[in-house]
């Protein structure tokens, strides 16, 4: 074999001592009982004649791994079983556990990640915590922009002070749809049409300000802001990138 190693026969050779090498192979991945050996085996000789009870006994020991996460709260630890173990019958299980956990708002919440919050937040308008939810949503979207690049938030300009509270009207003259956030003492979010002007009324404090439009080519503004009794007014002329 080793002087003709392209010849037919060669080939011939090389597959009957694959064949004949079928019962030491599930020999030792019976003995073994190991799911990587058993896999081994299946992959080799699909057809072999162990194959069907090297399948049974692959998701007998993929099933009962599932019994060490069934009721973990890391989506991650369930992700991975899901992934070591595609041979078992808990996949339909395993993905309702995961759902579990994100229609579990404490679980939610100590994952606070604006892809949870969404999430919870479409599955359950009507929650009673929804409107913290929300803001909490405005604060973490305020976060992600900060993050990335973006142009410097225009000062909101005073034009009068006095007061408990903090009125400004934004105007927008992006040429796009703005929407504006505001997080600080309070969470809010302003959605403004093109040409349009929207008013907020906020406590005083500082607020860490975030503005987007909903096209790739717009650069994002961000900065802060320090509110006190008045009337402000700020307008935004967001430029390409």
């Amino acid at each position: 074999m080793n002087r003709f190693p392209s010849s037919d026969y060669t080939y011939s050779a090389r597959q009957r001592i694959h064949v004949l090498r079928e019962p030491e192979v599930w020999a030792q991945a019976d003995a073994s009982d190991q799911i990587e050996a058993l896999r081994a085996y299946v992959r080799d000789y699909p057809g072999g004649q162990h194959a069907n009870e090297a399948k049974e006994r692959i998701t007998k020991i993929a099933d009962a791994q599932w019994e060490h996460v069934s009721s973990s709260r890391s989506e991650a630890e369930i992700r991975e079983f899901l992934s070591r173990y595609p041979e078992t019958t808990k996949a339909a299980a395993a993905e309702a556990r995961i759902q579990q956990l994100y229609d579990d708002l404490d679980w939610v919440r100590e994952q606070d990640s604006l892809d949870h919050y969404r999430r919870f937040a479409t599955r359950f308008p009507d929650h009673p915590e929804i409107e913290w939810i929300k803001k909490r949503i405005i604060d973490l979207e305020v976060r992600e922009i900060a993050a990335g690049e973006y142009a410097e938030m225009p000062r909101a300009e005073p034009l009068s002070l006095g007061g408990s509270s903090a009125y400004m009207e934004v105007e927008n003259q992006t040429g796009y749809e703005l929407t504006v956030r505001f997080s600080g003492p309070d969470s809010e979010k302003l959605i403004i049409p093109i040409g349009a002007t929207r008013s907020i009324t906020l406590p005083p404090g500082t607020y860490a300000v975030a503005a987007s439009v909903t096209a790739a080519n717009v650069r994002n503004y961000y900065g802060t802001n320090t509110l006190r009794g008045g009337r402000y007014t700020s307008k935004f002329y967001i430029g390409s990138r």
